[in-house]
This record gives C-alpha cells, sequence and structure tokens, in this order.
C-alpha cells in the first residue's frame, strides 16, 4: 500500500471508530463539520459512513449536514438505502431537489416517489424552488406550477428503464396518471430538447401501459 493508502485507511478506521460513538444530533452535526475541516470529505467511505448514520436514524436528522455529505457527489442510494424516503418524509423540498441533480443514480421507484410527493404534496417551502430556472416550455402549459416543472423537467432527464418503469408506475394512483398525462404531452409538444422529448415517449407510453385497463374502463 502506497503513502497515500495509508493515509486513507487511517483516515477511513478514525472516521468508523468516531460514527459508531454518535449518540445524539449535536454530535452529528460536529462530526460532519469535523470531517469536512480536517480533510476526510475527500474520502468517499468517510462520506458515507456518515450519511448513512444521518440517515438511518430519526434522532440524528439534520438536513444542513446531509446536503454538505451529498454535495460531496460520493452519496448513492445503495450507500444510504432510506435516503429519499426519510427526505421525502422531512418534506424537505431543498434537499430532495438536491438529491435529484446530485445523485448519479436514482431509481425508477424513488424517481415515481419523488414524482408522486411534488405533485401531490403541498411544500410550505416551494416557494424556494422560485431561485431556480423553470423550464423554457413551463409558460405554454397551464396545469402545472413553476416549482413542479423544475421537479418533473429534471425527473425527466433521468435515465429509466421502460420495463421498470411500467412494473413500478402500476402502483401510483389513476388520477395522478391522468393529471400528468397532458402535463407531459404538453412538454414533449413544447420543447425544443430530442432527448427530454424521447424521454416523454417514454412515460407516457409507461403510463398507458401500466394503467391500460383503467383507460379502458373510463
Amino acid at each position: 500500500m502506497d503513502v497515500i493508502g495509508i493515509i486513507d485507511d487511517i483516515f477511513i478506521k478514525s472516521t468508523v471508530n468516531s460514527t459508531s460513538d454518535i449518540e445524539n444530533v449535536e454530535e452529528f452535526i460536529n462530526a460532519v463539520d469535523t470531517m469536512f475541516n480536517d480533510g476526510r470529505c475527500k474520502i468517499s467511505s468517510a462520506v458515507c459512513e456518515l450519511a448513512f448514520i444521518g440517515t438511518s436514524r430519526d434522532d440524528l436528522w439534520n438536513s444542513e449536514s446531509l446536503s454538505k455529505l451529498i454535495d460531496t457527489g460520493f452519496i448513492s442510494e445503495s450507500v444510504c438505502p432510506t435516503l429519499i424516503t426519510k427526505i421525502i418524509s422531512k418534506r424537505n423540498i431543498k434537499l430532495l431537489y438536491k438529491v435529484l441533480i446530485k445523485l448519479q443514480h436514482i431509481s425508477e421507484s424513488s424517481l415515481i416517489s419523488i414524482l408522486t410527493s411534488i405533485m401531490s404534496t403541498e411544500y410550505d417551502d416551494m416557494v424556494a424552488m422560485e431561485t431556480a430556472k423553470a423550464p423554457d416550455w413551463f409558460d405554454k402549459i397551464p396545469y402545472i406550477s413553476s416549482e413542479r416543472a423544475i421537479f418533473l423537467e429534471v425527473i425527466l432527464e433521468r435515465r429509466v428503464s421502460s420495463n421498470i418503469l411500467i412494473k413500478e408506475l402500476i402502483n401510483i394512483q389513476f388520477n395522478l396518471v391522468v393529471d400528468l398525462i397532458p402535463i407531459i404531452f404538453g412538454i414533449y409538444y413544447n420543447c425544443n430538447v430530442l432527448e427530454l422529448s424521447e424521454s416523454c415517449i417514454k412515460w407516457l407510453s409507461a403510463f398507458l401501459d401500466s394503467h391500460l385497463s383503467s383507460f379502458l374502463l373510463t
């Protein structure tokens, strides 16, 4: 093992030892701040260890500290399987948007959970999304707020598997599907980005395939 590897190994071991003793949110916040101060934030294993603990225990929840850990780019669903569901349950719109932007891969199931939450829930701090730029197609579609439009475009820009998407969409409410179809069709009709248009077609087809029997009965 080279010198850098030895140093990394020491940092990782010290992180594991320190995080295993965290008892409350104040200690969690201090552990995150210390990690950024001493440079361990550049070591993926150290960051992931803290992020896992911070998302798996309700008593350690702190959005600012988790935001710092997400910003490193090391966090993934495989490392923190409860991250997205925890953020949704906490109704933290800023952190939810950051996850969509920062995580390299988000499962179809989690994307649908985010989509369902954003379209069905009134977030108290939705106004915070005004700092993000609304999509170019937004003013041509009357069915959606600018904040939800921002989220929807980011979700549609994510790569998904059609087969998995169909399977996961079966579980969402039919009335939400009915609300989303004209919005996504409007995006398809008005956007000028080929990849986004192709994604709209994929999602529209998945909506129809996953709820075909409901459409036939209406």
